[in-house]
């Protein structure tokens, strides 16, 4: 899981970069590394141990962000941020509830940012 995570931030294999005929998003070896945002429950599941290797891998790379949120309220502080940062791809560290409150709050701000999932609930 680490190498995946470590690949989000330094771009991997072929960065992320959205097609112009469609809303599907595709990798391309000439997009721009994308600006990653970290939503992290530190409360989820699987959360409450082993945060301590993506937090190191996040302060490592500049365009990695990170916000540690619990509430919806806090999820929809965060997505603000990250939007005003111009960050195009949010990663969820949490379960379902963390999840389902950060797909709505992308929706609900009409963002095109690409939603990446780190499943850490207890499910």
């Amino acid at each position: 899981m680490a190498n995946m995570f470590i690949d989000m931030f330094v771009g991997g294999p072929m960065p992320l970069k959205k097609k112009q005929d469609d809303m599907s998003p595709h990798f391309s070896k000439s997009a721009e590394t994308p600006r990653i945002g970290v939503l992290i429950n530190p409360l989820s599941g699987n959360n409450r141990n082993g945060l301590d290797t993506i937090r190191k891998i996040i302060a490592d790379f500049p365009r990695g962000l990170q916000r540690d949120v619990q509430t919806p309220e806090d999820i929809r502080s965060a997505l603000e941020y990250f939007a005003r940062k111009n960050v195009n791809l949010v990663a969820v560290c949490g379960g379902d509830g963390t999840v389902h409150e950060a797909v709505n709050g992308l929706l609900g701000a009409g963002t095109d940012a690409v939603l990446g999932l780190i499943p850490l609930g207890t499910g």
